[in-house]
């Protein structure tokens, strides 16, 4: 959990394996949700997508990342759609992204 909280805090690309496929997601938000699942709310940017659907927006579960690791490439903050909190689907946040008030 921490490696993933680190990489929200300094904005790193992570990827990794989720259901066999290559993942590569701006991470967003780290929480549970009401069913107390850890949960990974993301930007997908690369890899497998399952649906094929073209909304970027993918929450994965944390029981299910093999061969996790922090890229050195970063992204600016929070993406469309983004709702600080997580909105209803979590019920604990331990870490997000914020916004930089110094971007203007």
């Amino acid at each position: 959990m921490e490696i993933i909280c680190e990489a929200i805090r300094k904005r790193h690309l992570i990827e990794f394996q989720y259901e066999g496929h290559l993942r590569i997601v701006e991470p967003q938000i780290l929480g549970k949700n009401k069913a107390s699942n850890m949960i990974l709310s993301a930007w997908q940017v690369g890899g497998h997508t399952e649906s094929g659907s073209r909304l970027p927006w993918r929450d994965y579960q944390i029981v299910k990342f093999s061969k996790l690791k922090v890229l050195d490439e970063k992204f600016d903050g929070p993406r469309p759609g983004y709702v600080k909190g997580g909105g209803k689907k979590f019920s604990r946040i331990f870490c997000e992204v914020i916004e930089d008030l110094h971007k203007h």
